[in-house]
């Protein structure tokens, strides 16, 4: 797919947004019992025949980058739909994508808001000392 992104100490975080519209302009849709759309922002290619995502109560779908804070990075960024959608994990011991829920949308924007604020004066307390 166009726009590979292999992250290193080099890399700008241009490379990193241009890898993220790449990604959002090519979900693959799935027809099984209706449409499901997935959106592949890891590195790898999407192993479409190893999808089986009838069995979810969710139509949208993401794999997360690979490296961890680079995909907290990207999350960030993306839109409520695709932060909201189900997260897809390839796992290699059973060759297939495992399904995760999606904490965030569990969350109201107030909650997240108060909890983040919270936090925020936990961590203000500890530096102040």
């Amino acid at each position: 797919m166009k726009g590979d992104l292999w992250v290193e100490s080099t890399t700008e975080v241009d490379e990193v947004l241009e890898f993220i519209e790449n990604r959002i302009e090519n979900p693959h849709y799935e027809q099984d019992e209706g449409e499901n759309v997935v959106w592949n922002f890891s590195s790898y290619e999407l192993k479409e025949d190893m999808l089986n995502l009838g069995y979810r109560n969710h139509d949208r779908f993401v794999v997360p980058y690979q490296v961890t804070s680079v995909w907290a990075f990207m999350f960030s960024l993306l839109p409520d739909e695709l932060r909201n959608a189900e997260i897809l994990i390839w796992r290699e011991d059973s060759q297939q994508y495992v399904a995760y829920q999606q904490f965030y949308r569990q969350m109201s924007p107030e909650q997240r808001e108060q909890f983040r604020y919270a936090l925020s004066e936990k961590v203000r307390f500890i530096e102040e000392g």
